[in-house]
Order: C-alpha cells, then structure tokens, then sequence
C-alpha cells in the first residue's frame, strides 16, 4: 500500500462515538453523536461516571459550553429518560461553580424566574469587575441554567427573559455614567451570550415535549371517555339483569310456597302416600330449593353481581318446582 493511499484512509477513517461522560466532555463530538451512542447501547451514565464528569468540568471552565450543548440536544422528547438523569448532574455542575450557587434549585417554593435572576446576578458582577473569563465563565453557566430550568412545568419564556434584562440592567438609573458603560458592555456581552437564541432554542425544544404531552394527554382522555362508556353500558345491562334475576328469584319463592300449600292440602290417598310426599317435599326444601335461593341471592347481593352464577341456581330451582308439580298432578287427578 502506497503512503498516499494510506494517508486517504487516514483522512476517511471515522472516529468512535465517545464511550463515557468525560470523554465527552473532553473529546470533539458532537452532544448528538454522544447522546446517540448511549441510547444506542441503551445505558444511562452512572454515579461514578457522573462524579469524574462534575470533577473534570468543574476543574476547567472552558467545557461548561459542551455541557450546555449536551443539555440542549436532550431537550429532544425521545430522549425523557436520560434527560432526567444528566438534568441533575447538569444543576450539580452549576452548584459546584460558585459557593453561593450551593444551593441553586434545591430550595422549594423558588420560581424559575428567581433561579434564573442569581445566575443573571453573576453575570452582572463579572460585568462589573471586567474579567473577561469570568464574564464568559457566568455566561455558560447563565445558558445552562436557562436550559435546565426550561424542563420545569411552570417555566415562562417572558418571565424569564424579564428577569434577566431586569437583573443586567439595574443599575443603570443609579449611575448614568456607570449606566451607560454598563449598557455598552451589556450590548457586547448579551451578543455573545446571544440570550435570545438560547431562549428561542431552548423554548422550541421544550414546545416539542409540550406537544408530545398534549397528545398523550388528549390520546388518554378519548380512551377514557370511551371506558366510560362502555362502562356506563355495562352498569345499564347489569342493572337490567339484576332486576330480571330478581323477579326468577321471587318467582321460584313463590313457586315453592305454592308448593308447599298444595302438599298440605292433598286430600285423600293412602297414607303411605301423604307421608312419602311430606318427606319428598322437606328433602326438596331442605336439600335443594334452600341451598339454591340462597346461592342466588349471594350472587345477586354481592358487588358486581355474579350473574352466571345467580342465573344457574334460579335454572336448578325452576327445574326442580317443575319436576316436584308435575310429580303432584297425581295426587288431583
């Protein structure tokens, strides 16, 4: 193989995806190339791993804007999963920037628009001191805080960029002369932070999960609207077959009293004859009929009713009445 022909597989040959967080973080990949390979090997990074990425990202500054395109690339609905574990390694990365930001996220009750104001606050006083690298140290973690804070439910893009305006303009009336100087150097900053580009991508990849939400959410209320329905339509039915399982079971009550008067009021026949049906009668009471009603009106009591099962012992107990009457007509004839 020729040197020139080697030096073209050189040149063509692709690099392997980064295999862990700090690679990452210290490689040239892109946070999709990234992201794409761990969903592909279907892992989620772990403690150990997170820690050694906060450790290397926290002993250098300048890797805070791969942090902030990782988070960026996880705005993606798809990507909910890992979004949820790496958005609290991401908030530990802020924390660890700044002794006052300890507790940054972490307190209840604060509102985005108060996260995102201390953050605005660091960016104000690099400003202030002029220190260029802590000015684009406090813009990413301004960007990341942003990106972080956009995953929240009750996140307002309005709110939020009024804060920050809010915060990096507020010393203007107290000094004009400082106001001005700060508004020119807010001008320059704000374009290199580009803050609302970072809005309008962090907001266009949050309305991405609000719509995959909104149809979840309108895909589970037709499903259970129809559940309703077809509940409602089996209350009805079983309501109509209760109350027609009821009426069997008051029928054969009636069927068995009926019996009862007409064994008792046989007259005639052999004696032999009125003792064999008296005792004929109380085996069919006793025995049958009894156990029956009162498996029928177990079943018919019970909530939801047992229909199948109420509905086989008024059969049984219709059968027998039958059987027990026609076995009389002997004793009218």
């Amino acid at each position: 193989m020729t040197e020139d022909v080697k030096a073209d597989l050189d040149v063509k040959e692709v690099k392997p995806p980064p295999s862990s967080l700090p690679s990452y973080l210290k490689g040239s990949a892109s946070a999709g190339r990234y992201v794409s390979a761990i969903v592909n090997e279907a892992r989620i990074p772990d403690e150990a791993e997170r820690f050694a990425a906060l450790e290397t990202v926290s002993a250098d500054p300048k890797l805070l804007p791969k942090v902030v395109e990782l988070m960026r690339a996880l705005l993606d609905p798809s990507h909910s999963r890992l979004r949820g574990t790496l958005k609290s390694w991401a908030s530990d990365v802020i924390r660890a920037r700044d002794p006052e930001l300890a507790r940054w996220a972490q307190l209840a009750g604060r509102s985005p628009d108060a996260e995102i104001a201390d953050l605005a606050k660091r960016l104000r006083q690099a400003r202030s001191d002029g220190d260029k690298d802590r000015i684009a140290e406090a813009e990413q973690v301004l960007l990341l805080g942003i990106t972080i804070t956009s995953m929240r439910v009750d996140f307002d893009v309005v709110g939020t960029l009024a804060s920050i305006q809010s915060v990096l303009n507020r010393d203007e009336d107290a000094d004009r002369t400082k106001g001005r100087a700060t508004k020119a150097v807010a001008t320059s900053s704000m374009k290199q932070l580009n803050v609302f580009g970072a809005i309008n991508h962090v907001v266009s990849g949050q309305l991405k999960i609000l719509a995959e939400q909104s149809a979840l959410v309108r895909h589970d209320r037709d499903m259970a609207r129809e559940r309703i329905r077809d509940l409602q339509d089996t209350i009805a039915r079983l309501s109509a077959d209760v109350s027609e399982l009821k009426a069997e079971r008051e029928t054969a009550v009636n069927a068995a009293e009926t019996l009862r008067t007409q064994l008792d009021g046989t007259k005639g026949g052999a004696a032999h004859d009125m003792i064999e049906a008296r005792a004929r009668f109380r085996r069919l009471l006793t025995g049958k009929l009894s156990p029956f009603v009162s498996d029928a009106g177990l079943a018919l009591e019970v909530n939801p009713p047992v229909l199948n099962i109420a509905k086989e012992r008024l059969a049984q107990i219709k059968g027998e009445i039958d059987k027990e009457l026609e076995w009389l007509k002997q004793f009218s004839d």
